[in-house]
């Protein structure tokens, strides 16, 4: 009898109280995994409307501060100075400032689009010469989805409109007119957030002085 006793005051789980446990646990992830992929979701949302609102500030800082022009025979290149007799306008006497903003314009139709996302997407090593400093930025959602490995953070493009998402896990930068440059900023759509397709963020537009 005192060998039996031993082996009946072992102590342990029943198969009730592991299923019970197991049970807890399954509660609790349903909870917790919803909540935190929502958490790192609201994140990236944040990053785009961030780096959006930054570009903005940077943009129409760069553009105030000097006034650009494209070189009508190479619309990849930079933007070059064009107010020549430095006197804060450009006027016959210099050349017209139109195009750096024309969407239809025999200059850069995105001068100003296309050098400023370019430079923030510059893959090359530091250290080459006329690297940006930043390097290669991509988007939060990259790897995602239809969300390229790659994607980058700021793209050139065509304008959706008011009202409408741009190109998804991406901030736009579109000429919308003569002189004004609109910064969308949209999700991933369902690469990331639960809607069907891209949500509109933000939408920012600049104009030069």
């Amino acid at each position: 009898m005192g060998g039996l006793k031993a082996v009946n005051d072992k102590n342990g789980f029943t198969l009730i109280e592991l299923l019970i446990v197991v049970a807890i646990i399954g509660i609790l992830a349903s909870i917790a995994i919803p909540g935190y992929i929502g958490s790192q979701e609201k994140s990236r949302k944040s990053v785009i409307i961030k780096a959006g609102r930054a570009s903005e500030s940077d943009m129409q800082h760069w553009i105030n501060s000097a006034i650009k022009g494209a070189v009508p025979t190479n619309p990849a290149a930079l933007l070059i100075e064009v107010d020549t007799d430095w006197n804060g306008a450009v006027t016959a006497v210099d050349c017209t400032n139109l195009n750096l903003f024309n969407v239809d314009g025999a200059n850069a139709a995105n001068a100003a689009a296309l050098t400023y996302s370019g430079a923030r997407f510059n893959a090359t090593p530091c250290g080459a010469a006329g690297v940006a400093m930043n390097g290669a930025e991509t988007s939060p959602w990259a790897g995602m989805n239809a969300c390229a490995p790659l994607a980058p953070l700021f793209i050139a493009g065509v304008d959706p409109g008011a009202g409408n998402p741009g190109p998804a896990c991406q901030v736009l930068l579109a000429p919308t007119g003569a002189n004004t440059v609109a910064i969308v900023t949209s999700s991933n759509g369902p690469g990331g957030s639960n809607s069907a397709g891209a949500e509109l963020m933000t939408r920012m537009v600049i104009a030069s002085q």
